[in-house]
């Protein structure tokens, strides 16, 4: 029996030693075959600080440089209108015309005096052309001896008296016609820049009154940005100096700091700073992330080409030593043309996977790898 036993015993030790063996066994080999080797050639960059530009960043809204809000001059009803909010209208074009009794008859009036004096001024025009050619002829006569100079001196002051008829034709001409444009144009709504509609709260039938605006228009050309800025970089923004304006959809404008307001606001405790876009599609209330470089540091960044994005996550491919690749999170900072900052994620003299990314998986071996 205790042979039995003891027979058995080691059996069993045996048993457990050998099913041990073969799970460690397979562990391993299945170990084996889940490493993918990665046979596309890859290039990866040794990635080391560099001097980069350092920037302070803020926020923004876009809004047109020239803004022209119309008002009406005169108390009166819109008679007609021609524009329509998002319409593109000329300097000097009419918007909408005001019409009322008092208008009209101010309108008739103007007119009337208007036309008097343009046929005053053409009767003292033709009374000085006449004249002038009397004078003229009895000069050549006098000359001649054929006159006397008493008959000279007569017609000479016919033509000093037809001279200041004109004059005076023409001053009551140039008050009659200025008088008579000023009623038209304060009884319509003139378009004073070139731009587009962006407000417009009048129709047809609408009392206005003198002074209000009813019409916006936005000089759609040109566009700054405004923001407030710390007080401690006031040294540091000048006007002249390049920035960029990243709008929510990841357009980035260039921009020119026109306008530093040296004030500094007592409650915020920061200064008005105004920078000029120069972009195309821009529209006033987009908003965005302004950029303004106020000096260098040192940084790490990578290649765009090397950032790869799997569904929420951002990172990159590092590769080690030993050829394997892994994924490793990182978060971007600034970018800088083709590169993009690393602020957290990655140490300094990491090697980073920039070429050749489209076949490769996390914990891969890589059979090519080129080293920059």
């Amino acid at each position: 029996k205790m042979k039995i036993f003891s027979y058995n015993r080691n059996f069993a030790i045996f048993t457990i030693l050998a099913m041990v063996l073969l799970v460690l066994g397979c562990g391993k080999e299945a170990v084996q075959e889940n490493i993918t080797t990665i046979s596309t050639p890859l290039v990866a960059k040794n990635i080391k600080e560099e001097n980069l530009p350092k920037y302070y960043e803020t926020s923004g809204t876009v809004k047109a440089n020239i803004v022209s809000k119309v008002a009406p001059k005169l108390l009166g009803t819109v008679s007609s209108l021609y524009i329509k909010s998002g319409d593109y209208v000329q300097a000097g074009a009419i918007l909408a015309e005001i019409k009322d009794e008092d208008i009209v008859a101010q309108i008739n009036m103007a007119k009337a005096t208007y036309f008097e004096a343009q046929t005053g001024l053409e009767l003292a025009r033709q009374n000085l052309t006449l004249q002038s050619s009397t004078y003229n002829r009895y000069e050549k006569l006098y000359q001649e001896e054929a006159i006397s100079s008493q008959q000279v001196d007569e017609v000479r002051n016919q033509f000093e008296i037809a001279k200041l008829g004109y004059e005076q034709a023409q001053f009551s001409y140039d008050k009659a016609r200025a008088g008579f444009n000023a009623i038209n144009t304060n009884s319509s709504l003139i378009a004073p820049i070139s731009g587009v509609i962006t407000e417009k709260n009048i129709e047809l039938g609408n009392m206005l009154q003198p002074g209000v605006p009813v019409i916006t228009i936005e000089d759609n050309t040109s566009f700054l940005v405004e923001c407030n800025i710390e007080e401690s970089f006031q040294a540091k923004i000048n006007i002249g100096l390049k920035a960029d304006f990243i709008l929510d959809n990841g357009v980035k404008i260039a921009g020119t700091v026109v306008e530093v307001v040296p004030a500094i606001d007592t409650f915020s405790r920061s200064f008005l700073v105004k920078v000029r876009l120069q972009g195309d599609n821009l529209k006033t209330g987009q908003y965005g992330k302004l950029l303004l470089p106020i000096g260098y540091e040192n940084k790490l960044a990578v290649p765009k080409t090397a950032i790869v994005t799997k569904g929420q996550l951002t990172g990159v491919y590092v590769i080690d030593a030993n050829k394997k690749v892994w994924y490793r999170l990182v978060r971007l900072g600034s970018e800088y043309n083709n590169l993009v900052e690393i602020t957290t994620g990655l140490k300094n003299g990491e090697m980073v996977i920039i070429e050749g990314l489209s076949s490769v998986v996390d914990g891969g071996i890589a059979q090519e790898v080129t080293f920059q």
